[in-house]
């Protein structure tokens, strides 16, 4: 697959999450405000411990039959060892919330939590991950724009519902949590007639039982060095939110809910491209061809880091101005917690992309061992900034704020060790690439300061406000990368390429 078949698919991946920015502004507004600040922490919390344990009981089987498909047209073994593993997985939640039910520790586990919502939730998670797993296999066989047209159609039909359930004052968490049962079904009935009844003679052939035992043995191969980091992520993922919850309560982990929910808005740049880099990459490295990696590598990287950048300075510079235009007074404690964590895309989105590079080349025991260091030291940090200062080990009792700082300071460090690593195998300089961050920081920051001064001067009205600094910041920005395009990736004579077509575009519609 050539890099301009990547660049489209990406393109209209990339289109699709900002149509979806607009339905995820919408959502992340009206249903914060009709939930109310706890129980919106309360589904949040819910949602992601069974992410956690989802996390961890898949025993990064996706990770492995992603790279498979990746580089295989045909997957049919591979991909029922696949979902049989994840009908276990469904069993083995199940098990675990009735158990805590039964057993009486649900209170330890779950905290002040609903036995109902419990069940909804605990499922739902698993409804989430079949239809996300869907997409993705979706991905590893080109196929971007079917399932980023259904992505989006499942976009809008909960978003529509949710809509409807607030004007007429009826959305509240129980038919909220019903909306999200139907938006992943849509996708989920949609992929499964186009890819295991409409194209299946594409895809899939006729099942062999004497390669069953070669495709677990691939599966057991690739997947055993990261059972160790399966169980420290699980750890890591689930005490931060737990121990959230137990020490501050549903009011904090609202307020970390919803500054999250805003900040993955900024994060559609990422999720646009990880499938797509996926299986570009895993296909080069598998005909050896390193320097179509490294052009792979930074093609993806650079403009993603730029928009992050970008995206993270507009909600740094207006955080307080979103929550207070956008939210119920209840959440305007999470104005500090939507500040610290502004910048968290740009190096979670490094992050995601460099563990995405180590699982397509299948160096999973690097990658292994590096997230387990930083894993550790995370829950230590946790630890540390939200334990309440009464403890016998003291803490700074900082909240949500304390969980943002962390996430912040892990990331950074994270994305900096995996950098080193994925830099000497396809031959750059990591100098070079801190080098470049910093520069789009150096110059983005500015733009956005001296926007903010401008608004600050000139502009009262909060909403004006915020759509002035989008439009000036964007001006500033676009001046910026037209004067330096190497900031997004871009070489000289690429820049001048696209500039050539862009007026020869235009000459030729006149």
């Amino acid at each position: 697959m050539n890099t301009d078949s990547m660049i489209k698919r990406y393109s209209i991946t990339l289109f699709v999450n900002i149509a979806k920015v607009f339905t995820s502004f919408i959502n992340a507004t009206i249903v914060p405000n009709s939930l109310g600040v706890s129980n919106y922490g309360n589904y949040n919390f819910l949602l992601r411990t069974f992410k956690a344990i989802q996390t961890f009981l898949t025993l990064s089987t996706n990770s492995a039959f992603f790279t498979y498909s990746s580089k295989n047209k045909k997957s049919t073994n591979a991909f029922i060892v696949f979902f049989g593993w994840a009908i276990v997985q469904l069993f083995i939640i199940l098990l675990i919330i009735f158990g805590s039910i039964i057993f009486g520790f649900k209170g330890k586990l779950f905290p002040d939590q609903i036995n109902i919502f419990i069940i909804l939730i605990g499922i739902l998670q698993w409804v989430n991950y079949i239809g996300s797993i869907s997409i993705q296999f979706g991905e590893t066989k080109a196929e971007s724009v079917y399932v980023q047209k259904i992505n989006l159609l499942s976009s809008l039909i909960t978003t529509a519902l949710n809509v409807i359930l607030f004007l007429f004052d009826i959305l509240n968490l129980n038919t909220f949590i019903i909306v999200n049962y139907i938006g992943s079904l849509v996708i989920i009935s949609f992929n499964y007639y186009y890819f295991l009844i409409k194209r299946k003679q594409d895809y899939f052939d006729r099942y062999n039982p004497e390669k069953t035992k070669e495709t677990i043995s691939y599966f057991v191969h690739y997947c055993t060095p990261l059972i160790v980091y399966g169980v420290f992520g699980f750890i890591s993922n689930i005490f931060d939110r737990w121990f959230l919850q137990i020490t501050d309560g549903s009011v904090q982990q609202g307020y970390f809910s919803i500054s999250f929910r805003w900040i993955s808005i900024v994060m559609i740049f990422t999720t646009s491209i990880i499938s797509i880099f996926w299986r570009e990459v895993s296909f080069a490295y598998n005909k050896k061809n390193i320097e179509q990696v490294n052009k792979i590598y930074f093609k993806s990287l650079k403009p993603i880091y730029l928009l992050s950048i970008f995206s993270a300075i507009v909600v740094y510079m207006n955080s307080e101005k979103i929550i207070k235009l956008f939210l119920h007074e209840d959440y305007y404690g999470a104005i500090s917690v939507l500040k610290i964590m502004a910048f968290l895309p740009a190096f979670s989105a490094i992050s995601q992309i460099n563990s995405t590079f180590f699982y397509a080349v299948e160096k999973v025991k690097l990658h292994r061992n590096i997230s387990i260091i930083t894993m550790i030291l995370g829950v230590l940090l946790t630890y540390v900034l939200v334990a309440p200062t009464t403890l016998i080990i003291p803490g700074f009792s900082l909240g949500s704020n304390g969980i943002a700082i962390k996430m912040i300071v892990i990331s950074i460090i994270l994305s900096t060790i995996q950098s080193f690593y994925i830099l000497k195998m396809i031959k750059s300089s990591l100098s070079q690439w801190i080098h470049f961050q910093f520069l789009v920081l150096l110059f983005l920051v500015s733009a956005g300061v001296l926007t903010n001064v401008i608004i600050d001067m000139f502009i009262l009205n909060t909403l004006l406000s915020i759509i002035s600094f989008v439009i000036i910041y964007t001006t500033i920005s676009g001046g910026i990368l037209f004067i330096k395009p190497q900031l997004a990736g871009i070489s000289n004579e690429e820049f001048i390429y696209y500039k050539n077509q862009f007026v020869r575009y235009f000459q030729n519609h006149k």
